[in-house]
């Protein structure tokens, strides 16, 4: 049976698919209606995300409301199930936004993935950490939950929960909100490089800047973390004395934040496994 033992449905709309008066086409609603039902059926649990792709053949100015009225329409005709929603180009980031967002569902541990994650953020003293699939290089897990999100052609739809008020696409206190779907593109971009260029694939990746300290390495057979410190901590304290002079400075240190992922690294890999 088709809809039997489903775990997650990933339903796609073309988003200049419209009647004459600009309305989604009732068929296609109707046909999506059917599927949900069908899946309340035989996987009631199942989570929902409807893609509105093709969001760049819409002009910038028009994206938003192109696809407030694609919500507004699936509101209307499924206003009983929950589902997501996400404005979708595969030119740009919100397509990674998604795919994400379902990867995110489709762990079944996730959170005892990011509270160990957080444990480890906060043994480096990191101010950003978080978890990419090795591949794809979607994003798994973080642990700056509480930064507000881009919510930028998103919609999250729930019967039971009173609709929220529309939020403004903040960049928080972290930085860009879409910052992981950039850091996955340049990360990418320099392992394609790398074994191009330099005949070596991609294992780690460590910098150490004015202001930060920034590590990027292997966490399990699947999975890369990103652990990203600022010239606070972590540190390491030193002193000596030469010709009875005491010298004490305070340095970043990746050395630390790699020794505290190779002391938790078998939690995740322990995690991995209880999962399969």
């Amino acid at each position: 049976m088709l809809f039997a033992h489903v775990s997650a449905l990933i339903y796609v709309f073309e988003a200049k698919k419209l009647d004459s008066t600009g309305r989604p086409l009732a068929d296609s609603l109707q046909y999506f209606c059917r599927c949900l039902e069908a899946l309340q059926k035989h996987s009631p649990n199942a989570p929902v995300f409807v893609l509105i792709q093709k969001m760049d053949l819409v002009d910038n100015d028009r994206r938003q409301s192109t696809f407030d009225s694609w919500v507004t329409a699936l509101r209307e005709v499924a206003e009983d199930a929950t589902w997501s929603a996400y404005g979708t180009s595969i030119y740009e980031d919100t397509l990674y936004r998604a795919w994400s967002a379902v990867i995110q569902v489709l762990v079944p541990n996730i959170a005892a993935l990011t509270q160990n994650l957080n444990t480890l953020a906060k043994a480096c003293g990191a101010v950003e950490a978080a978890i990419f699939e090795k591949n794809t290089f979607l994003l798994v897990a973080r642990s700056s939950t509480e930064e507000q999100a881009n919510e930028s052609l998103v919609a999250v739809h729930d019967p039971s929960v009173p609709a929220p008020a529309p939020a403004s696409a903040s960049t928080g206190s972290l930085g860009q909100a879409n910052r992981f779907e950039m850091i996955s593109k340049l990360i990418k971009a320099f392992k394609h490089d790398a074994k191009e260029y330099a005949r070596e694939p991609f294992r780690s990746l460590q910098m150490q800047m004015e202001g930060f300290t920034l590590v990027l390495t292997e966490l399990t057979t699947t999975s890369y973390i990103l652990i990203i410190g600022t010239n606070d901590e972590p540190r390491i304290s030193w002193s000596f004395s030469i010709e009875s002079r005491s010298f004490a400075d305070w340095q970043p240190a990746p050395e630390a934040i790699n020794l505290n992922i190779v002391h938790i690294r078998n939690r995740f890999e322990d995690l991995q496994a209880a999962a399969k």
